[in-house]
């Protein structure tokens, strides 16, 4: 403000334009880029084949009598 240090309006538009370069910083500080997945480091084909075993052995079901 070495210009027109008595300047309403000169202050008035400094002040606006301070507040909008520390909003524009404070944003620029906060943001965030997307995280990267964990699916990106995965090599499928080098993986085995899972096979699933049953936990527990098969049951015989009982039919319910329909009358």
């Amino acid at each position: 403000m070495c210009l027109a240090p008595n300047d309403k309006d000169a202050r008035l538009k400094m002040s606006e334009c301070e507040k909008l370069i520390r909003k524009i910083e404070f944003l620029k500080a906060i943001e965030q880029s997307d995280p990267p997945s964990a699916a990106e480091g995965l090599d499928l084909d080098s993986m085995g084949v899972l096979e699933l075993v049953p936990c527990f052995p098969p049951q015989k079901r009982k039919r319910k009598s329909l009358y």
